[in-house]
């Protein structure tokens, strides 16, 4: 459980900071593509899944 925690929780942060690099790169170079923007749109809520995973697996770590 303590491995499968912790990889979820690696997973989350490398896609947390791969969106927010990408979405401050397309901020400053006003790229209006809509399939770049759907892109990262549908990356943020990959990320926004696997946190609510690894926010769930941690409190059931935390209360075994």
């Amino acid at each position: 459980m303590k491995i499968i925690t912790i990889g979820s929780s690696i997973i989350t942060a490398l896609l947390f900071f791969s969106t927010m690099i990408c979405g401050f790169w397309i901020k400053n170079n006003k790229v209006t593509d809509a399939s770049s923007i759907k892109f990262h749109m549908n990356s943020a809520i990959i990320t926004g899944a696997f946190l609510v995973i690894s926010i769930v697996l941690l409190i059931m770590y935390v209360k075994k």
